[in-house]
């Protein structure tokens, strides 16, 4: 398709966090945890939203953050991409569901 390596990346962040938008809809959303900044970004630029307000930092990292998306508040587990052990998402997973 003609696309460069840079291309191909914001595409991809792109066509997610479109698909990811789309779950924002939803009343009976919970927190998304969404991993790589390209992807929250083009996830929050989709739902129009601007800002995110961190809440706490679950881990060196890893934030969980809230904003407002038609009235009403959303949460989301923001992590960059590029750390992390092979466990990790999983180890947060069961935390979570601890509490």
């Amino acid at each position: 398709r003609g696309l460069d390596l840079e291309g191909l990346r914001v595409g991809i962040a792109s066509s997610i966090g479109h698909m990811l938008g789309k779950l924002f809809t939803s009343p009976a959303l919970g927190t998304l945890l969404l991993t790589g900044g390209d992807t929250l970004l083009q996830c929050m630029n989709s739902v129009g939203a601007r800002e995110l307000e961190p809440v706490c930092e679950l881990e060196s990292g890893i934030v969980l953050a809230r904003f407002t998306y038609q009235g009403r508040t959303r949460y989301v587990i923001t992590k960059s991409g590029g750390f992390g052990q092979e466990d990790l998402l999983v180890e947060l997973a069961d935390r979570i569901a601890k509490h």
